[in-house]
């Protein structure tokens, strides 16, 4: 599917405008090089597109790196443990117990997988590949994200609650957008979190984010992640998915994250929107068509 419908719209209009000069050599010959210039120039954006879509895919990469690390460290450490005992107990020359030693083995076994399941994840993240649309779960990409950042989250008090509904209608998307784009959504709501928790004279503060998916009654498939942060000022609500718009200090965020969002969405037929109270939170929602 094409990035640019309204690049598509004006091919066309040039195309029935040529149509219907035909006999006035330098007005079709003015309409095909316009055409031209318009389809050098609508290339040149999508290889710019495809260019900020991966740089943003190794921001969020970078920002991730802290969470896997944590995720990888607890299996990492359960296969230490369970090699250094069994190495004493061979120096030691004692009776190994097989019961104990069985049950080890199933532990190193599970955490070899652990870390397997997140190497897995993080590779499928990181891979600048051409987009791949097909049927897919929505809960499939959003247990992805969080299987990256559970640990992280732990270490952060941030507490997520999950609604998600089982058996949902496939959608047609490609995994790894979904990914970036909920990676997105997760690291906004932490920023508004922590925001609130700075600035808010509320000892009692503690952070949220709560993640459901459904169906709703327009027939669309849709995922929403509500946070208890800082909340967006009605006058920016209508301005965060604008190319370069951030409220972050300087070094801090291009604003790009959110508008590449709105073109990844776009792109598989979706829809989204933020909605926001001041001081309350802010909650995103995507949906996209079944089948």
């Amino acid at each position: 599917m094409s990035s640019f419908p309204e690049r598509d719209d004006l091919l066309k209009l040039l195309e029935q405008v040529e149509a219907k000069i035909i006999g006035s050599d330098d007005a079709v010959e003015i309409i095909r090089d316009i055409r031209s210039r318009v389809e050098v120039l609508s290339k040149r954006l999508e290889e710019h597109e495809l260019r900020a879509i991966y740089s943003d895919k190794l921001t969020s990469l970078a920002e991730m790196s802290t969470g896997v690390a944590h995720e990888l460290n607890q299996p990492l450490n359960t296969i230490l443990m369970a090699a250094q005992l069994v190495l004493m107990w061979l120096k030691k020359e004692k009776e190994i117990d097989t019961e104990r030693l069985e049950r080890m083995m199933s532990d190193i076994e599970r955490s070899v997988r652990r870390a397997s399941k997140v190497i897995t994840h993080m590779r499928e993240f990181g891979a600048n590949v051409p987009a791949s649309i097909m049927p897919i779960d929505l809960n499939k990409p959003i247990f992805e994200v969080f299987d990256l950042l559970r640990e992280q989250h732990k270490k952060q008090d941030i507490e997520v609650i999950f609604n998600l509904t089982d058996g949902l209608p496939q959608i047609r998307a490609d995994n790894r957008q979904l990914q970036q784009i909920f990676f997105q959504f997760v690291s906004n709501a932490r920023d508004a979190m922590f925001e609130r928790e700075r600035t808010a004279d509320d000892p009692e503060y503690s952070k949220k984010l709560i993640v459901t998916t459904g169906v709703d009654e327009n027939n669309m498939v849709f995922a929403s992640f509500e946070d208890n942060g800082a909340g967006i000022p009605e006058q920016n609500l209508q301005k965060i998915f604008e190319p370069f718009f951030t409220t972050k200090e300087v070094g801090k965020g291009e604003g790009l994250g959110l508008s590449i969002i709105y073109g990844l969405v776009q792109n598989c037929k979706g829809r989204i929107e933020a909605r926001s109270e001041l001081g309350v939170g802010a909650m995103f929602i995507v949906s996209f068509p079944s089948g």
